[in-house]
């Protein structure tokens, strides 16, 4: 194994000093401890390197990880976007919305063809929050399924189904009722019982469902 050259040390040290300082002190560490190369730069499915090794990116979500980096079709979709709308506020027109918008009604079931945009799954399930919050503003319960990531907002956080993350930030304003995920009959059972304390009827439940996000 050849060694690696000073200027690549020193490049790599710098930016673990940075994240130490402005970031994660303990992560930054163990980053250092375990000689973990920075990256450099990515193409399709391999990652790059600052010694220029090559790395199989076998990282699983969506968006990029579906499509790899800098895949060429995107990025002329991105940019011939940035070229006609670099900026389109809310309220504006624009033909790639409404392009969108008709692509994703071929795409989920029947019914569901009224859409919110946002950029991050945290952001859309803020939205869904407040929505059913606005029209039922009575109903604080909610039903969530175990292990369920909608994000780390604090709004997001209430419908986390990951303990380790929302319980530090706990109480979040509403009552949670966690069902297995994919079990269908306890969600079932959930909403036909209830759940509910004595003295509150049945109908106080809220139910969220924040679908997962589609691909780009």
């Amino acid at each position: 194994m050849s060694a690696v050259p000073q200027a690549v040390l020193q490049q790599r040290q710098e930016v673990l000093d940075s994240l130490g300082r402005h970031w994660n002190p303990t992560a930054a560490l163990m980053l250092a401890a375990a000689s973990r190369p920075v990256e450099q730069s990515a193409s399709g499915t391999e990652v790059i390197s600052e010694e220029g090794d090559r790395f199989l990116d076998l990282a699983g979500s969506y968006g990029v990880f579906l499509v790899g980096h800098g895949n060429p079709q995107v990025r002329d979709a991105v940019l011939d976007t940035l070229r006609t709308a670099p900026t389109v506020p809310p309220g504006a027109v624009h033909p790639a919305t409404a392009e969108l918008f008709e692509l994703l009604t071929t795409i989920l079931p029947a019914g569901l063809d009224r859409f919110v945009l946002g950029c991050s799954g945290a952001e859309i399930s803020e939205t869904a929050l407040r929505a059913v919050h606005l029209a039922r503003p009575e109903r604080r319960r909610i039903l969530i399924a175990e292990g369920g990531y909608h994000g780390k907002t604090l709004g997001a956080l209430t419908v986390l189904g990951q303990p380790n993350h929302r319980e530090p930030f706990e109480p979040l304003g509403s009552e949670l009722i966690t069902v297995p995920y994919g079990d269908a009959a306890a969600v079932r059972e959930a909403l036909e019982r209830g759940q509910v304390t004595p003295g509150h009827e049945p109908d106080e439940m809220l139910l969220v469902h924040v679908p997962r996000c589609l691909p780009a």
